[in-house]
């Protein structure tokens, strides 16, 4: 017996902090029959937080609504008084006419969010006020010196004070005395250290030593105050501060601690820190950021040529020190730049040309007038409570902040891309969009354009047949990019065109056109392909889909397909490939038109989108229409997904967002003890999830390997 919960049309999922008067209408169901809660001796809405059990919500009689198996649940003082803003997690507890309890839903949980009012909530970053936000980040920095250690062997008046605070050092260790030589150390412009012999003793040298072996900045500041309110007394490091009375642009600062105060190191430079740090990003062995800064491109001599002179610009330097390579990340008005590079024996560094992403950046981003560059720091995703979903839980990223007037922007690097998003400045309480994501264009990705108007077409990058183009892609085993152009392609007449009219009346071994390879296939949004198939072959009845999957990466994006007598209008099937290889199948805004009723091999499924999983396998479904007409005997679902029938097999299913004209179907199979898991949320159904073993009596009937976790569906009529 399934048991549903889902929010009641039009019912609200959220309320602010201090709102009394909003309600969440919930409708909960058995087998999708609505329940009669008018017989019910007890309702009770049991909420939990993040982290632990809240509250027990008790339903009266005034609470049940006249629409059977619908309830309201008053948000107010008495119910989520004093509960501090986030996500929390219900379930529905009943107690029947018979004293049976019943819990709904049998699957996962529901949720509801509460959210800060503009009087409520502080700085989003991470739950503080801008002042905490600095004094937590400082504790940080405090705390990881060893993960931000590296020197500059390249900098000639860094290695110069090095050495001479070395036979300081040395002078003290035999008891003598440090000379003032050794002490007046000048680096870039303005430094000043202004140490005496009689103020050195051997503890400060040591200091002294080791700050300036890990002379990387650990922070960045818009004004010297800044620096001195979050470090009254001091600490290790370089830091970078733009102040308005610093007219030849950003300096270096570094705390003395026998003067007790921050002394200023003159003139900070792109390439102060580039040549002989080898540790960090983009991989599991990352430890450091060499630098993070706000600067301003003077010469584009070190810069892309797209930045223009003067222009303000994020950069970012990582390295990998077991490996002897590094990675730059420039983030301007407009785009994202990158480039390559390796460190030699001699600590120098040798870089790649500059690549550019296509992608458009949003405003503010890295503007002129950008004031505060907030943090840089490293972290470990801990739950994805701040960070983008696509970041798995303990991996490491670079998190950077800043604020533009009363307009914020953050950026995240994880191991393999950039997020970003904007936000804006209400007194102490920022409000921020969702994250986007940054896909930056693949370096010799090979681009082919389908365009059925053309006339002549040249078989490598243009093509007017969708067969052909796909046939011949798919050939190239390479990760490719096609842009289908608006119209509509006949996938049996252009069949017919390519081999012969009788082709597909007499193949045995045709399946349709394969995809995988890495491929992303781009729809133009007036564009369709139709396959109503009228013959009488069997393979091409039972075993031909217009596009057919293989166990390697794709995405497929506005992709539309109509198609008829056939096995499914995509046949995504990779159960029994035995690799062990990981892949990714992505389907975004996909519609799928499936119509199996008159089709004469009675053992062929309705299914629009068909997917058997293979054995390491991740299933991205989101958003899109799909629909189907069964013919008698079968269930009507436009979507079935089954497991594999591999041992140890175990895959990850998400299907978020999409209106299914029928049921999506998920079932279990093969002897794997392994979970595999599948996510649905946000989609419409009718009349919801089918789930069972996939085929009775083959042995795996009690060996249920999928996990479903379904939560604010919608089930329509």
């Amino acid at each position: 017996m399934a048991k549903t919960l889902i929010y009641a049309e039009g019912s609200t999922r959220s309320v602010k902090i201090g709102d009394t008067n909003t309600s969440l209408y919930l409708q909960i169901a058995q087998d999708n029959v609505n329940v009669d809660l008018a017989t019910a001796k007890s309702i009770n809405v049991k909420v939990r937080s993040r982290d632990s059990f809240v509250k027990t919500i008790e339903i009266t009689s005034d609470d049940i609504q006249s629409i059977p198996g619908v309830i309201q649940v008053p948000l107010n003082n008495a119910n989520i008084g004093g509960l501090p803003d986030g996500d929390y997690y219900f379930e529905v507890w009943v107690v029947n006419a018979d004293d049976q309890s019943e819990i709904y839903p049998d699957i996962g949980v529901a949720n509801f969010s509460i959210v800060n009012n503009v009087e409520s909530g502080s700085i989003i970053y991470t739950s503080l006020t801008l002042q905490d936000f600095e004094d937590r980040f400082a504790e940080q920095y405090n705390k990881t010196e060893e993960t931000y250690e590296a020197g500059q062997a390249n900098m000639v008046s860094f290695n110069q004070a090095t050495a001479d605070l070395k036979q300081a050092q040395t002078d003290l260790a035999n008891g003598g005395y440090a000379k003032t030589k050794d002490m007046n150390v000048s680096l870039a412009t303005k430094t000043d250290l202004k140490v005496t012999a009689t103020k050195a003793d051997k503890s400060y040298v040591d200091t002294m030593i080791s700050t300036v072996s890990d002379g990387s900045p650990k922070g960045s500041f818009d004004s010297i105050n800044f620096l001195k309110v979050a470090y009254p007394s001091g600490t290790n490091g370089v830091f970078l501060v733009n102040d308005s009375s610093l007219t030849d642009g950003t300096h270096k600062f570094m705390w003395d601690s026998s003067a007790s105060v921050w002394n200023d190191l003159g003139v900070y430079s792109t390439g102060d820190y580039l040549s002989s740090r080898s540790e960090t990003i983009v991989g599991k062995d990352l430890n450091a950021v060499l630098v993070s800064m706000v600067s301003y491109a003077a010469n584009n001599v070190n810069q892309p040529n797209e930045i223009g002179t003067n222009e303000t610009y994020l950069f970012i330097n990582y390295a990998n020190k077991p490996q002897e390579v590094g990675c730059q990340v420039i983030i301007s008005d407009s785009a994202v730049f990158k480039r390559n590079g390796g460190y030699g024996s001699s600590g120098n560094a040798t870089w790649e040309e500059w690549k550019r992403s296509t992608i458009e950046m949003p405003v503010p981003y890295v503007s002129k007038d950008l004031n505060s560059l907030i943090i840089p720091s490293i972290n470990f995703c801990v739950n994805n409570v701040n960070q983008p979903e696509s970041i798995n839980t303990g991996e490491l990223y670079t998190e950077i902040n800043y604020v533009n007037g009363n307009a914020i922007a953050q950026t995240i690097i994880s191991q393999k891309n950039v997020y970003f998003r904007n936000g804006t400045l209400n007194g102490e309480t920022a409000t921020f969009e969702n994250w986007s994501q940054l896909i930056p264009e693949v370096e010799n990705i090979k681009k082919i354009v389908v365009d059925k108007s053309l006339s002549s077409p040249n078989g490598d990058t243009i093509f007017n047949s969708f067969v052909e183009a796909m046939k011949y892609a798919y050939s190239l085993g390479k990760k490719v990019i096609i842009h289908v152009k608006s119209g509509t392609y006949d996938i049996v007449q252009e069949y017919s065109d390519k081999y012969g009219t009788t082709y597909l009346d007499s193949t045995a071994t045709e399946e349709g056109c394969y995809i995988g390879n890495g491929m992303h296939i781009i729809f133009e949004p007036d564009t369709q392909i139709i396959c109503h198939y009228v013959g009488s072959n069997a393979q091409i009845l039972s075993n031909f889909s217009p596009l057919t999957a293989k166990n390697s990466d794709f995405v497929l994006e506005n992709v539309q397909i109509d198609s008829k007598n056939v096995r499914y209008s995509i046949h995504d099937d990779t159960q029994n490939f035995d690799d062990g290889t990981y892949y990714k199948h992505c389907y975004y805004s996909c519609e799928l038109s499936h119509d199996n009723s008159a089709n004469s091999v009675s053992t062929t499924a309705p299914y629009a989108l068909g997917i058997g999983l293979g054995k390491n396998s991740k299933i991205d479904i989101k958003g899109g229409i799909y629909s189907s007409i069964a013919k008698s005997g079968f269930e009507t679902a436009p979507i079935s997904i089954h497991n594999s029938p591999l041992d140890d097999a175990k895959s990850n299913v998400q299907v978020r967002d999409a209106y299914l004209d029928g049921a999506i179907r998920l079932t279990w199979w093969g002897a794997s003890t392994k979970i595999t898991k599948a996510l649905v949320s946000g989609c419409s159904l009718k009349p919801g999830i089918i789930t069972h073993v996939e085929a009775s009596g083959a042995g795996y009937d009690n060996n249920n390997n999928l996990e479903i976790i379904s939560w604010n569906n919608y089930i329509h009529s």
